[in-house]
């Protein structure tokens, strides 16, 4: 092509270049070649970068390059702070879990809750290599990064200027793995940053769903697996999270690979029924994006810097969960079913004179059916979301969805969602309390409503 002529000549000037002290040794010249300016320049302004030892020709056969785009219009009936204006630095702001405080006021926004550039390339015929960049917006949050001091001025008026800064946008790397893979052979191994093959969720959604918060899990893995073409998938994968990790009692404050988890899934069709199955297991729960964040950075839950025994309210031990998936369609219906429930307390609750039991749970139910609208195809349905022992994390006890799917041409879609949660009632959190002194926080358990309603505007790149 007539655009790579001016690479393709300026590639054999720099070989040539390079070359010339070689062939001159070669020929026995009497005076010793003498790298020019030009030359030594190129050799050292790249002397330590990395390089590909891959050819650069040809490159559109082998690296595929594609995105995501999701701009959302959101408004909800209680906003997205709280009246103590807490929310985001508590951990919630990541996956957005409206307040339920009588306090607040109705919110809006226009975000851009995901842009994603992937890039895939195919090595040789069983390696590939996968990187996933992102930005990402949850509604309430600022477009960018805020730079401010402890004294400023502009923070002076406010009796906690911390807790009063939003989060902001965050770009990122989502994923990047590689997978070694024979098509000779049913098994793989993929090595690198990932989500994690515990449950079943679209990284991006619209609302997070309840077992979606319990399970999503973004880290480095080392997974082994097998897929065969008769529709059984399983795994098994390794991983050093920010709970599993910590080894407590060391001076060197060291961690180690310490989490794993097991996945397994079947995919048939009888009839005209196609459906899935899927049962997993992961060590430790506390590693789930969602948790850690709460846990680590909610004051209910986490350390308090002020007591000098530094007392952490997060048991030592491992919270095993495990997760259940099946979903069937028969032409135009849908049905899925998700389940999530840890096997052990995954933090204490003792220290706040409560018993509350914290062996989260929580399942989800949802129903579509696919038609045609005025000549574009669409999807229509609802879902029903529940949680148990989940009041000390802001998350709802119940949720109703009810969302609708236009595809307005190839590749871009229009969502429109409505989703109706409910807070924990206040029983929730004070069962077992001898204490009246920290009554002050059981408060957060309102029995309030809250309804979102969302407008997403989304395309394939």
């Amino acid at each position: 092509m007539s655009y790579l002529k001016p690479v393709v000549v300026a590639s054999t000037m720099l070989v040539a270049s390079l070359s010339a002290p070689t062939f001159a040794s070669h020929m026995n010249y009497a005076a010793a070649s003498q790298p020019s300016a030009a030359t030594n320049l190129v050799l050292g302004v790249g002397r330590n970068s990395p390089v590909s030892d891959v050819s650069c020709f040809n490159w559109e056969k082998r690296i595929f390059v594609g995105g995501l785009l999701n701009v959302d219009a959101v408004y909800s009936e209680r906003g997205w702070v709280g009246s103590d204006l807490t929310t985001f630095t508590s951990g919630a702001a990541d996956f957005q879990v409206p307040p339920f405080e009588s306090s607040s006021v109705h919110g809006s926004d226009i975000v851009v809750n995901n842009a994603n550039l992937f890039i895939d390339a195919k090595v040789n015929n069983a390696t590939t290599a996968h990187l996933g960049l992102v930005y990402a917006q949850r509604p309430g949050e600022s477009g960018a990064p805020y730079s401010f001091e402890e004294n400023s001025s502009t923070f002076a008026d406010l009796d906690d200027w911390g807790a009063n800064v939003p989060a902001s946008a965050r770009f990122s790397v989502d994923e990047a793995y590689v997978i070694f893979h024979d098509c000779a052979s049913p098994f793989y191994f993929q090595a690198g940053k990932k989500f994690t093959s515990f449950s079943n969720y679209n990284p991006y959604p619209v609302t997070y769903s309840l077992t979606q918060l319990l399970a999503q899990t973004d880290e480095e893995v080392l997974e082994f697996g097998y897929n065969s073409n008769d529709g059984i998938h399983a795994s098994i994968y390794a991983f050093n999270g920010p709970f599993s990790g910590r080894v407590t009692n060391a001076d060197n404050l060291t961690s180690r690979i310490s989490n794993y988890g097991v996945d397994f899934g079947y995919s048939a069709q009888y009839d005209n029924i196609n459906y899935q199955l899927g049962a997993g297991y992961v060590k430790d729960i506390r590693d789930s994006s969602f948790l850690a964040h709460k846990i680590m950075n909610n004051v209910n839950l986490s350390p308090d810097p002020e007591l000098e025994d530094g007392y952490n309210y997060t048991p030592s031990h491992a919270a095993g969960a495990y997760a259940l998936h099946a979903d069937m369609n028969n032409g135009p219906l849908m049905l899925a079913a998700d389940y999530v429930a840890a096997v052990k307390t995954v933090f204490d609750t003792s220290y706040w004179g409560t018993d509350v039991d914290s062996r989260l749970w929580a399942y989800g139910l949802e129903a579509g059916y696919g038609f045609d609208s005025m000549g574009y195809a669409s999807k229509a349905s609802v879902g029903y979301q529940r949680s148990g022992n989940t009041s000390l994390l802001a998350m709802p006890r119940y949720r109703v969805l009810a969302d609708y799917i236009v595809e307005v041409s190839k590749y871009a879609k229009v969502t429109l969602e409505y989703a109706h949660s409910r807070d924990h009632k206040a029983s929730d959190i004070v069962a077992g309390s001898d204490s009246e002194e920290e009554e002050w926080w059981y408060q957060d358990a309102t029995n309030n409503t809250s309804n979102t309603a969302t407008l997403r505007i989304g395309v394939a790149i």
